[in-house]
């Protein structure tokens, strides 16, 4: 049995604990916090046995095979950083770090331990994307000339949440934008030429909306995250003979394929998966039991670039 524990009682760890539920041999042993009431009311709520109130007693105490790490943005540096020194192998909750100096550090010292680690990009995964990719390898719509990513939603106008508050790590990059430039880099895999960035300063001082415009040799993308307004949460990809579009990244089941005169000519359904999560929790179990550092999938440069992204957003609003 592979044993999980779980840094942060987030509703986000809710999740991922049902996937545990769905995935072969897996089990949730131990959930930390910084309060031990919320730990043992998490523990309570999804059937786990130990609840500690602080990660490290967590980490000492148990025997574990990985920690799921579901805190906020702002503490992911520190319970990184507490898994590397504890030599436990960890995936960690996107954004991985605030910045590409803190992703670095984090990176730098598990492969030193030849320690597993990855972000937690689970869209990547997703058996819809994967399809996409597999039309756009397969040149089913020519050569891609243009690619859209949009996704946004209305966040809870409290300036003290983890979407507003710039010292929880607040923010539509972290929050929404990580997941199209990831997606994109999946989708559409040669060099970035550049990008240009517009950011939108929320009140609070973070970014409210972003819009990101990638530039490849022949094609140009643009990715749109926002949390004040809904937007249409789909990818769509042109090329010089046809068009995929799917409706709903993140919580749909669809891939389309359209000829260049909107006749649709393909539709995957994806009426497997039920929760997202279990397809990075299989690829964490399977690279750990590998001995490998890092995920084909999700490869650290991947966590990397993206936090970089993250710096020059950070720095534009800083001069607004």
């Amino acid at each position: 049995m592979f044993k999980w524990g779980i840094m942060g009682a987030s509703n986000i760890a809710n999740k991922f604990c049902d996937a545990i539920g769905r995935t072969a041999d897996c089990k949730v042993v131990a959930i930390g916090s910084h309060s031990g009431k919320a730990a043992r009311l998490f523990a309570d709520k999804n059937k786990i046995q130990n609840a500690y109130g602080s990660y490290e007693e967590m980490l000492e105490t148990e025997e574990l095979d990985a920690v799921y790490i579901a805190t906020v943005t702002s503490d992911h540096y520190y319970a990184c950083k507490l898994c590397v020194k504890y030599d436990i192998p960890f995936l960690c909750e996107k954004t991985m770090c605030i910045d590409s100096k803190q992703v670095a550090d984090v990176f730098a010292e598990a492969e030193k331990r030849k320690l597993f680690c990855m972000e937690a990009m689970w869209s990547r995964f997703l058996p819809i994307v994967k399809k996409v990719k597999e039309w756009i390898d397969e040149h089913k719509i020519g050569d891609v000339k243009y690619a859209e990513i949009s996704l946004g939603f209305c966040a809870e106008k409290n300036p003290g949440n983890r979407f507003w508050n710039p010292g929880l790590g607040g923010g539509a990059a972290y929050d929404l934008l990580v997941y199209g430039y990831e997606i994109l880099r999946l989708l559409i895999d040669k060099p970035v030429l550049s990008y240009k960035l517009s950011v939108i300063r929320s009140k609070t001082g973070v970014d409210a909306s972003d819009v990101l415009v990638v530039e490849y040799e022949d094609m140009s993308a643009v990715l749109t995250a926002s949390l004040e307004t809904f937007m249409s949460q789909s990818v769509v990809v042109r090329g010089t003979e046809g068009s995929i579009i799917i409706p709903n990244v993140l919580f749909g089941n669809e891939s389309l394929r359209y000829d260049n005169e909107g006749r649709q000519k393909e539709q995957y359904r994806d009426d497997v998966t039920t929760n997202g999560f279990v397809y990075e929790i299989e690829e964490t179990v399977k690279c750990i039991g590998e001995g490998r550092c890092e995920s084909e999938t999700v490869p650290h440069s991947l966590t990397v670039e993206f936090a970089k992204i993250c710096d020059e957003i950070s720095e534009e609003i800083k001069g607004m």
